[in-house]
């Protein structure tokens, strides 16, 4: 789910995600740090957008492969048309971006079905799964490449 760019020297994926509060003390050397991260193929994402001081120059200057939508604008996702357009709004630009687009906390069929029609890339949510062990984990794994093959 958060594997995006591969490291070249030994085809790894990883994607470092990145909070706001990590560039906010001294963004010179945070941005000098994200590209040499992103230079190695180390994909970018910046985690929970919108919940704290996150602003558009936030975006436009960290050179992130995937925006984050945190969970406190997806959980209200239901509640009323200002709030649907707010996610798709930053669904489209993130897209416009060329960034990819997760939206963390679904909880319910209802978002998941909203954020689908709206273009969200990727969900993440009690409403896929809770957090469970390593064995239970593979195994939800595997009945979900066995529906999608069957599909």
């Amino acid at each position: 789910l958060w594997a995006i760019g591969k490291v070249k020297s030994s085809g790894a994926r990883l994607c470092f995600e990145i909070t706001e509060t990590a560039v906010i003390n001294d963004p010179e050397k945070a941005l000098r740090i994200i590209n040499l991260f992103r230079a190695t193929g180390i994909g970018i994402s910046i985690d929970d957008y919108g919940a704290g001081l996150s602003s558009l120059s936030y975006l436009k200057q960290i050179p992130a492969n995937e925006l984050k939508i945190d969970k406190s604008f997806i959980l209200t996702l239901t509640e009323g048309p200002s709030d649907q357009l707010m996610i798709k709004s930053t669904i489209d630009l993130a897209h416009a971006m060329g960034m990819s687009v997760v939206a963390e906390g679904v909880e319910t069929e209802h978002a998941m079905a909203l954020l689908k029609v709206m273009g969200a890339d990727t969900a993440q949510g009690y409403f896929i799964s809770r957090p469970q062990p390593l064995s239970a984990m593979l195994d939800f794994l595997g009945k979900a490449e066995e529906h999608r093959e069957s599909a």
